[in-house]
């Protein structure tokens, strides 16, 4: 399965009902084999066709959720991830489904706004909500055997004990307020955010953490952020560490190019068959930023990478970038599908790492070619003419707008193109959507930026404040980096980057994106 970082987990997580819990018996070796099948030529196209009946995530199906008072069921899970274990003809399930909840199918790279709420553990995840959206269980990485008897518990929990679940519903949904990252744990500073890498760090294998391991790119440029500050040798060292064991190891794709999403084990040989382009763009800005930091202009990683962008995520007659690769059939097929979706965050993250290669003067007229190309496209079909940006576009137009990581990372990345290419159209853009932003998601009482508007298809929706970061890095610390860089907002970089807690329930590593805007503003104020 993919977790929130698009890792392998193995959890279940109950919040609030007191069925007993499924036993996962989920391995390495079963996630691979379940995602061994052809993909369609469209993934997408292959909701159509399943037993289950789905419904639209809109306010309509809440409300149909509260007049025949039924739960909510969210299947969070990508149509290309692999086997589908609500995809059946089976009768007893497809009634159980249809009769006693709302079915709603969540892809999570298009609704990563509903992921984070509703999937924090990762996906496939099958979250089940009251009819007003407030959530009441979590489960992840259910046996497919196990789903029917888990779904029924609910069913019938909530039928029977009906006081005892809404009332511990709204005990939770109270004890969560809006507003600031954590409510407990220890301030954010970048010393101890250092200290908890170091601690994470795997000195065997390489990178950080001890069972499924991630390129982690924002781990890596906060350590070499931190080596350049603070000349710290060890920083750079595990940062080289990490990058030499990725690239020496199966997550490097040596016969199609780019690197892996993940690895099953800690030791980088497991590796599932996906790609990000979140994961691309990171790691070509930590291997340029090695490179002058060593002045080093040989790494052949660079080159290799960019080369894999320019072939197999750059579409040339549209001049913009793809978001993900899945392999068809691992160990059968060599073949990788590429999602056709355009993915604002993604494009912005390969635009800023394009732009790095340009300066670097590595491959750069290719790079700043595609670059300029992927931001005149942001500009003119994910923006919209008041500032609000897009998440995706499909052949259908763009969708989803406003959410803050897209918000901030559009407007960097059109900013950093103004930059190189002078072309005040991007400048104008860049401003256009820091109003909006300001205007929309900027929360005076707190200090800092929501993730997303007040309008929402699920009737409780409340917008939360985020700062540690997931596969692209947090809204709040990008919007940081963003106001530095444009030398404007001193005093919403001071309220950003002062008094953010740690979140005692991720690893202090996820904060790396916010620590090196730390670094940032140090620097700007030398």
């Amino acid at each position: 399965m993919i977790g929130s970082r698009g890792g392998s987990w193995s959890t279940l997580v109950l919040l609030l009902f007191s069925c007993a819990a499924p036993e996962s018996t989920s391995s390495p070796d079963s996630d691979v084999a379940s995602s061994d099948r052809a993909l369609p030529k469209d993934a997408a196209s292959t909701i159509s066709e399943e037993a289950i009946q789905w419904f639209a995530l809109e306010s309509a199906t809440f409300e149909v959720a509260r007049q025949h008072d039924k739960l909510v069921l969210l299947f969070i899970t990508a149509p290309w991830s692999g086997a589908d274990p609500l995809a059946t003809m089976d009768p007893a399930l497809k009634a159980l489904v249809e009769n006693r909840f709302v079915p709603v199918r969540v892809d999570p790279l298009r609704r990563p706004d509903i992921t984070r709420r509703y999937a924090p553990a990762g996906w496939p995840a099958l979250a089940v909500t009251l009819p007003d959206g407030r959530p009441a269980a979590i489960a992840t990485d259910i046996p497919d055997a196990n789903i029917h008897g888990y779904l029924l518990s609910l069913a019938n929990h909530f039928r029977d004990r009906r006081g005892e679940v809404t009332k511990r519903v709204a005990t939770s949904w109270g004890s969560s307020p809006k507003g600031s990252s954590a409510r407990t744990g220890v301030s954010i500073a970048v010393e101890s955010l250092y200290e908890g890498i170091v601690a994470d760090h795997d000195s065997v294998h390489g990178g950080v953490g001890s069972g499924a391991k991630f390129p982690e790119t924002q781990v890596l440029r906060f350590l070499l952020s931190y080596h350049e500050s603070h000349g710290d040798t060890k920083a750079l060292s595990i940062a080289m560490q990490g990058l030499s064991r990725l690239y020496s190891a199966p997550m490097w794709d040596e016969q199609a190019g780019g690197v892996q999403s993940y690895s099953f084990t800690p030791d980088w040989l497991s590796p599932i068959r996906e790609k990000d382009a979140a994961d691309q763009a990171g790691l070509l800005e930590a291997l340029l930023k090695v490179q002058q930091l060593t002045d080093d202009a040989s790494i052949a990683p660079v080159a290799r990478l960019l080369s894999y962008i320019r072939a197999e995520l750059f579409d040339v007659e549209r001049g913009v970038f793809f978001g993900r690769q899945v392999r068809s059939r691992p160990g059968v097929d060599p073949t990788w599908w590429t999602d056709p979706t355009v993915y604002t965050d993604r494009n912005a993250l390969l635009i800023l790492a394009c732009l790095q290669a340009a300066r670097a003067e590595t491959e750069g007229p290719g790079s700043q070619d595609m670059a300029l190309a992927a931001a005149t496209y942001m500009m003119e079909e994910c923006v919209r003419q008041d500032g609000a940006v897009y998440h995706y576009v499909t052949e259908s137009g763009p969708q989803l707008p406003g959410l803050l990581d897209n918000q901030m990372l559009a407007a960097l990345a059109l900013w950093e193109a103004y930059q190189l290419s002078a072309r005040e159209e991007f400048a104008s853009a860049a401003r256009q959507i820091v109003r909006w932003t300001e205007t929309n998601l900027y929360d005076h009482k707190n200090g800092a930026f929501v993730d997303s508007p007040e309008d929402s298809p699920i009737p409780t929706w409340r917008p939360t404040m985020k700062f540690a970061d997931e596969t692209v890095p947090a809204g709040n610390a990008s919007a940081a980096r963003l106001y530095l860089r444009m030398g404007e907002g001193e005093g919403i970089v001071s309220r950003l980057l002062s008094s953010r807690l740690f979140d005692p329930a991720v690893p202090k590593r996820a904060y790396a994106s916010y620590g090196r805007a730390i670094l940032q503003q140090r620097e700007a104020a030398r």
